[in-house]
């Protein structure tokens, strides 16, 4: 009887999704080096709900720093450290010819896990990290999110094929971790089923109609 209920539940949720009444709601917070506490709250929609309903909302809530939210083709100054980051990784993947060249930009455990497959396979595996962002013609981070020990720097890409022109762009989650004080990407996401979880499935660019990312990008710029 639990297996029928659990694929009921899951059939029903998108429905349950859909008709939401959202809130936002930036909380400053304190010795928290520009992270606010982002609280994303719902209610049913259609329904007629009493201020003893409204207390019992659903709501999560994660800590988020707004980022300038400008493109980085177009920014000739002022460059954050997720921007000047986000460069070196494009720069190194895109001019890369030997796998030394990743210790820039990988943490110790994702390095060593390269090494183990440029050992395996090299022309191959270089190959792979070449084209890694090949189709990325520009970038812009609009806000950085803390997740424990991960930096998660969320962007919107754009690439190629799409028309010079076009505003449509990608959602994109960035993992990273700091060491000594600088930004290292991780590939911990896929060897951690629970931080997949929540970063590939709570945080990804459908969640919720994408109303967390309008929500993140539109505060993009305004904290100092």
């Amino acid at each position: 009887m639990k297996q029928i209920v659990i694929v009921l539940l899951i059939f029903t949720y998108p429905s349950l999704v859909l008709a939401q009444e959202t809130t936002f709601e930036f909380l400053p917070q304190d010795n928290r080096n520009g992270f606010e506490l982002v609280e994303y709250s719902m209610l049913p929609d259609g329904r007629t709900n009493s201020e003893e309903d409204a207390i019992h909302q659903i709501k999560f809530r994660f800590f988020a720093k707004s980022l300038s939210g400008e493109w980085l083709t177009e920014k000739e100054s002022n460059h954050t450290d997720e921007d000047l980051f986000l460069n070196l990784v494009l720069s190194t993947y895109r001019n890369l010819t030997s796998l030394t060249e990743l210790e820039l930009v990988l943490d110790q455990i994702s390095f060593s896990e390269r090494q183990e497959q440029y050992a395996i396979d090299e022309s191959t595996a270089l190959y792979e990290d070449i084209i890694k962002y090949d189709s990325w013609i520009d970038v812009r981070p609009f806000a950085l999110i803390r997740y424990a020990s991960l930096w998660l720097i969320v962007c919107d890409v754009k690439t190629a094929g799409q028309q010079e022109d076009s505003t449509d762009s990608t959602v994109v989650i960035i993992p990273t971790i700091r060491v000594d004080g600088e930004y290292r990407l991780t590939e911990i996401i896929r060897s951690s089923y629970g931080v997949d979880l929540v970063v590939g499935n709570f945080l990804n660019g459908d969640s919720y109609d994408g109303e967390i990312w309008t929500a993140l990008r539109s505060r993009a710029g305004e904290i100092e």
